[in-house]
């Protein structure tokens, strides 16, 4: 006689008596969103992931720095998931590429919960609700880790001076008005007139008024190999068949379709690396690692995954902006909250360049910072390299654009 339990994340759906819960480790920062995730991860996002049929295991984090260091030990998981911030998810996914063994971890789906105070990816990745609704955010969010709808997302190393590497995956922000909107929190009496005020304050600072310098040398984008849109390599209790059988055959299939994926991730990369020792042709392009042009600009932005992943597409690239450097202080406070509309410049200001590497050199780098995914790291000479659809995160619906 077979025998059912009725406890899964929708609390509906049966799930068979010798069906293996999968593991999902959990880095939770609590520290993030000023102290305040670890009481709305409790609130919002541990009951659905309790009653998931899941193992769920948390690793409450203690100091910055920590998750790299429990990814880089982690031994086995079905599931990564980043509950925190902008940095936390920097962390996971910098930790998981520094391993050894990075190539595989590579299928290994990798979720976000949204629990500090930006969360630039979760915004690209959640869509099915609006991010002002926090409780609904996140659990939405949460929902969405538990179908398990994965696409590939490119990953953009960059490699400082120091030798030291940290991975991206939506963007590097050097400039202005970068450094102009990580204050707005400073002007949180103004309420909802404090991303406008933060822009007329900043406006009276001297560095602000200051064109950043730096050189830049660049390739264009590189062939990649595109996997299939839509993958599921985790299967929750919705993906398992209530017979043994049912069950044996989708562990067959999606270990033939995991080592489908693993080859395509293979080629891509081999694909890659051997394109980076060529010459590039055409105007705009230079070899890299050569001197490269100089430039003064407001802002310099090098953005990845700008792609559509419903369309193919036979090269990869980042999408680096470069703002001109002739403004008005009315222009800046103009333009200022809504530069970064859609987590992209806008701005008809740009001088737009496609490059799958590059080399960016800042003339005057004292006492300024890079934003990388929002994060602050010491503005200094860096290498970028991309890397397409090398690791998949877990989205709303494959439609979502990153």
């Amino acid at each position: 006689m077979l025998l059912f339990c009725s406890v899964t994340h929708h609390g509906t759906d049966p799930v068979h008596w010798l069906y293996e819960p999968k593991t999902i480790t959990v880095f939770l920062n609590p520290a993030a969103n000023n102290g305040k995730a670890s009481k709305l991860f409790e609130k919002n996002a541990a009951p659905i992931l309790q009653l998931s049929g899941c193992h769920i295991n948390v690793v409450r984090l203690e100091y910055e720095g920590q998750a790299k260091q429990l990814m880089s030990v982690l031994e086995k998981s079905d599931m990564i998931v980043a509950a925190g911030g902008n940095g936390t998810v920097s962390e996971v996914i910098t930790g998981l590429m520094r391993r050894p063994d990075f190539k595989t971890w590579l299928n290994v789906p990798i979720g976000v919960i949204p629990l500090g105070k930006t969360n630039t990816l979760c915004r690209k990745l959640c869509t099915e609700c609006d991010p002002s609704n926090t409780a609904q955010w996140i659990m939405t969010a949460t929902s969405d880790i538990l179908k398990s709808t994965c696409r590939p997302v490119d990953v953009m190393k960059v490699t400082a001076d120091t030798g030291k590497s940290v991975y991206a995956v939506s963007d590097i922000r050097w400039g202005s008005y970068s450094e102009a909107q990580g204050k707005t929190d400073k002007y949180w009496y103004w309420g909802p007139l404090k991303k406008y005020m933060t822009f007329v304050f900043a406006s009276f600072r001297s560095k602000i008024q200051t064109p950043r310098e730096l050189e830049l040398s660049y390739n264009g984008p590189k062939p990649v190999v595109v996997p299939a849109k839509e993958t599921k390599p985790v299967s929750t209790p919705d993906n398992i068949n209530n017979s043994i059988l049912g069950s044996k055959i989708v562990g067959f299939f999606n270990w033939i379709w995991s080592k489908s994926n693993d080859a395509e991730v293979n080629a891509s990369e081999k694909q890659l690396s051997n394109d980076n020792n060529k010459e590039d042709d055409g105007e705009s392009q230079v070899v890299y690692g050569t001197s490269g042009k100089n430039y003064k600009t407001l802002e310099f932005v090098a953005s990845a995954n700008v792609h559509d992943p419903n369309k193919g597409r036979a090269s990869a690239c980042a999408q680096i902006t470069i703002e001109k450097p002739d403004f008005t202080m009315l222009q800046f406070i103009t333009n200022g909250p809504n530069y970064f509309k859609n987590n992209e410049p806008n701005s008809d200001q740009l001088t737009k360049i496609s490059s799958s590497q590059f080399e960016i050199t800042p003339a005057n780098p004292d006492e300024v910072w890079f934003k990388i995914d929002n994060e602050d790291y010491e503005a200094m000479t860096c290498k970028v390299e991309l890397f397409p659809n090398i690791i998949k995160m877990i989205c709303s619906n494959i439609s979502t654009q990153l």
